[in-house]
């Protein structure tokens, strides 16, 4: 387990207390008062994570984002679902927004509750990975 006591990246990325946790089959990955600045668009909640677990039945994730919103010039464009299917995209200021981002590749998932593209710009929040031994 490990936890960082924040991220601060000035006029782009602030959060608080961020945890991450692995096991032989489970990732968790957890980020507190995330706010994220990208022009005019603003990111904001209260709490991100996600998730990934192996089973039986395979691998599995998740993301949850708890209360978390966009805006744009301080109006809030789009509330971002508690739970959001995976794979949610949104487009706003010319930005990409995914959440709940899965990628699988060769037995590997990897879970992110945001992923954020403009162009060739990429930010991630809340990254999980899991890899079932092949």
């Amino acid at each position: 387990p490990s936890a960082a006591s924040n991220a601060n990246y000035t006029n782009v990325l602030t959060t608080g207390r961020i945890v991450d946790r692995a096991s032989p089959t489970t990732g968790y990955s957890l980020v507190n008062s995330p706010i994220v600045q990208y022009g005019l668009v603003k990111g904001t909640a209260d709490q991100l994570s996600s998730w990934c677990h192996i089973g039986d039945s395979g691998t599995f994730g998740g993301a949850s984002i708890f209360n978390g919103s966009i805006s744009v010039n301080g109006s809030v464009e789009y509330l971002i679902p508690r739970y959001p299917a995976p794979n949610t995209k949104v487009t706003i200021g010319g930005a990409t927004i995914t959440f709940n981002e899965q990628i699988t590749v060769a037995g590997h998932l990897q879970v992110s509750a945001v992923h954020l593209v403009d162009g060739p710009q990429n930010l991630w929040l809340g990254v999980t990975s899991c890899e079932e031994d092949l």
